[in-house]
């Protein structure tokens, strides 16, 4: 009987049970499958994903929708990519009994529900025969002995299993001939994420890249945008680290009390976070008017304000952009709200169509775990090999966000949860 343990009953660890089991009954192996988790449920952080409806997957999938300090070790892991397309992922699922949904290229449960992938993944584990094991928390993992095919000792607090509704305890030592660590991030530690996956790693020698916030808002120096807290406007972002151009996106725009936010924001903050983290200069330009030129923009201020010269020039602009924009912007510009528009000159034209196009903010921080989507950081991929199988210690597998993985926003870290999960959970009972 070959013993394999999960430590971690998330999207890609319960994944990885269903793909080891699979695997087994395909193969005629005798396999056993154990997931131990420290929280008292599965899939807690999965019932939160995409605000309670999981964006499970994207059609738009290419390596560039990932970031990871070895690109190359994560082009050798996703070898098997075209076998892993979102439409192999609907069909799994489909397969599973979950319906799914294509909305422009987003993938979601048909039922629009998180809870549905979840409770799709715990039925699909029971059903084949996988043990849950809850309230354990991981403490150590150790190899049985010095030998390379030597098996491991998992050391836990004590947790319990629920046995026809009712909870039994169990043991606080297992043993097990394979490890796969699916621990997760930092993020959400308001939903039992605690980044003890990485010391795990680091106790089995494992080299670590530094984890930072990441998919999260960005905070400013400037204290203006409390005079737009609440305005969302589509806009581009470009940020700087040190005057070099490192990232850009564009999308809906959040103003906050503490600085900006949302998609386009979420995904350039990783290349923020570790600017910040290395001492460097972090600032972005924000354009709140993307589709207009600046000459273009020009012609149709001036005209506005030619044709209603009696008006006050925040009224002029409230007909281009949000009210409290205007308010920040023409604070930027320090030009008072109530300024008749025939008193404004050429100057002031020229610094508000810069303010609307190229908006200056100094960077000071990101948002914390608890407002981060994912991490970036981790498990450096060369730690792994192309089935996510440990080049240190025989065994040993590691997915999901343990790894040296982000992706961006629109169901990409969840693919990679599935992907990772699915090679793991398959070669484990391989072997290789």
């Amino acid at each position: 009987m070959t013993e394999v343990f999960i430590i971690g009953a998330g999207a890609s660890g319960m994944i990885a049970a269903i793909e080891a089991l699979r695997e087994a009954y395909l193969s005629g192996d005798c396999v056993s499958v154990t997931i131990l988790e420290h929280n008292t449920i599965a899939g807690r952080k999965l019932l939160a994903t995409g605000n309670g409806r999981c964006n499970l997957t994207n059609r738009q999938l290419n390596i560039g929708c990932y970031r990871s300090h070895d690109m190359e070790c994560l082009e050798k892991c996703l070898s098997a990519y075209d076998n892993y397309k979102a439409d192999k992922i609907t069909e799994y699922f489909k397969e599973l009994g979950m319906l799914c949904v294509d909305k422009n290229g987003y993938v979601y449960p048909y039922s629009g529900q998180a809870a549905t992938v979840n409770d799709t993944l715990i039925n699909t584990c029971i059903r084949l025969g996988a043990k849950m094991v809850f309230d354990a928390h991981v403490i150590s993992i150790e190899k049985e002995n010095d030998t390379e095919d030597s098996g491991f000792i998992i050391k836990t607090s004590e947790g319990y299993v629920e046995v026809d509704g009712n909870r039994r305890k169990k043991r606080c030592e297992y043993r097990a001939d394979r490890v796969i660590l699916a621990c997760g991030s930092k993020a959400y530690p308001q939903l039992g994420a605690d980044g003890s996956g990485y010391n795990l790693a680091k106790s089995l020698g494992l080299k670590l890249i530094e984890v930072v916030p990441a998919l999260t808002g960005l905070k400013c120096r400037e204290k203006t945008y409390a005079l737009a807290a609440g305005v969302r406007t589509n806009a581009e972002v470009r940020l700087y680290v040190d005057k070099e151009l490192v990232a850009s996106d564009r999308g809906e725009l959040q103003l906050t009390d503490y600085g900006i936010s949302g998609i386009p924001v979420f995904q350039v903050s990783r290349y923020a976070a570790y600017g910040i983290a290395d001492g460097c200069k972090v600032n972005a330009y924000i354009d709140f008017m993307p589709d207009i030129a600046r000459e273009e923009l020009y012609d149709i201020l001036k005209r506005n304000i030619d044709i209603n010269g009696d008006f006050d020039i925040s009224v002029v602009l409230s007909g281009m952009l949000n009210s409290k924009l205007v308010k920040k912007l023409l604070n930027d510009c320090r030009i008072a709200i109530d300024t008749p528009s025939g008193d404004i000159g050429e100057s002031d034209i020229q610094n508000i169509i810069s303010a609307i196009k190229n908006s200056y903010t100094v960077i000071v921080g990101t948002n914390d775990y608890e407002q981060a989507q994912v991490c970036a950081g981790g498990v450096r991929l060369s730690e792994v090999d192309e089935h996510f199988q440990s080049v240190r210690h025989k065994g040993l597998y590691l997915t999901g966000e343990i790894l040296d993985v982000d992706g961006m926003c629109g169901g990409y870290n969840l693919h990679w949860a599935w992907i990772s999960g699915m090679t793991a959970g398959r070669h484990c009972v391989k072997g290789r």
